[in-house]
């Protein structure tokens, strides 16, 4: 009977024991996915802006895409541990990420000729175009577009869109995005790890709390993965292509714009002012015309009854009888007689 009760004495110790170990891999793990989990949410960060920096407007003032600051701040997290200071070193010049972006304006002869010509440009550099928009108006065309070429053949590219015309403005940026670039691969290859060592402590626990938890774990860690996983595939298309986005103006207009200060420009305008608002005047007097036909029966009949009414006073006024003639006026006295009349 002792020799039971040291058995299960034996068996209960090796059992804490047992859960003793799992709870402090559990707590070493949970200190390790939670560093990673922080530097995850400057990654994503970093990933909204970028996203905002690829929409930069046609005339200029866009926001490169985001820096490597997030880079920098994350390096320092528990993640990171000794096994990836060696590659957290900066790529060579030959391997540096860098996100190319240009911005240019340029005014042509034939505005149609050239959009089609940069299309061809862009297919004849390796590139394509992901955007573009070709408008008219007031008689005038304008084209936008924006090219995504190599960014080792974006140098040969601009010089050929340049030669199509006149460059109005011009304007690139270049952001190196290498240290982020660096710092997420490490920190893939931590959170791999340490999806690695949850996997083998799940295979190792048969409780079935523990490996819920184990389980919940390992899914945070597989999230964080594939979230850098799509920051490091979002850098490397950015920087394997470059960025060109063109404004195609006609030349008329751009030397309108460049004379518009002059005496004669203003004559021009005025004149053209002018014509406007007699084009506006004759508009609305024919849509008044277009739009009273309606309005001629009722005057049609208001004319035939107001001719009735007149007719019909008269013809009253004729029926009427001759007024009688009116008393003759009795004769006057002699002037002697009334002076008589008084004497008397």
């Amino acid at each position: 009977m002792d020799r039971g009760r040291s058995q299960g004495r034996w068996r209960w110790w090796r059992r804490g024991r047992t859960g003793w170990a799992l709870g402090a891999a559990l707590v070493s793990l949970t200190l390790v996915v939670g560093a990673c989990g922080e530097a995850g949410k400057s990654t994503s960060v970093g990933v909204r802006d970028s996203s905002t920096a690829k929409q930069a407007p046609s005339g200029g003032g866009a926001a490169p895409v985001s820096s490597a600051s997030g880079a920098s701040a994350a390096s320092g997290a528990p993640g990171a541990g000794s096994g990836s200071a060696t590659s957290d070193a900066p790529l060579p010049g030959a391997d540096r990420k860098v996100v190319t972006n240009v911005f240019l304006d340029l005014s042509v002869a034939d505005v149609e000729s050239g959009f089609q010509r940069v299309s061809a440009i862009a297919e004849a550099n390796g590139g394509f175009i992901s955007e573009s928009n070709l408008r008219r108006n007031d008689n005038q065309t304008r084209a936008s577009a924006t090219l995504r070429v190599p960014s080792d053949r974006a140098p040969q590219a601009l010089v050929q869109i340049r030669a199509l015309g006149t460059v109005e403005s011009e304007r690139s940026t270049a952001n190196d995005v290498t240290d982020e670039y660096v710092d997420l691969q490490a920190r893939q290859r931590n959170l791999e790890a340490s999806e690695q060592q949850l996997l083998a402590l799940m295979a190792q626990t048969r409780n079935t709390a523990e490996v819920l938890q184990v389980q919940d774990r390992l899914t945070s860690v597989r999230s964080d993965i594939e979230r850098i996983k799509g920051r490091i595939n979002l850098l490397s298309r950015l920087t394997d292509l470059a960025t060109i986005q063109l404004n195609l103006v006609p030349a008329a207009a751009s030397a309108a714009a460049s004379e518009g200060g002059s005496p004669l420009a203003s004559l021009r305008r005025g004149w053209e002012a002018s014509l406007d608002v007699l084009d506006g005047a004759a508009t609305v007097a024919l849509t008044v015309v277009a739009f009273s036909w309606w309005l001629l029966p009722f005057a049609a009949l208001g004319i035939w009854a107001q001719r009735r009414v007149s007719r019909a006073a008269r013809e009253r006024q004729e029926r009427r009888p001759p007024a009688p003639p009116a008393p003759p006026a009795p004769p006057a006295a002699p002037a002697g007689a009334v002076s008589g009349a008084q004497g008397g």
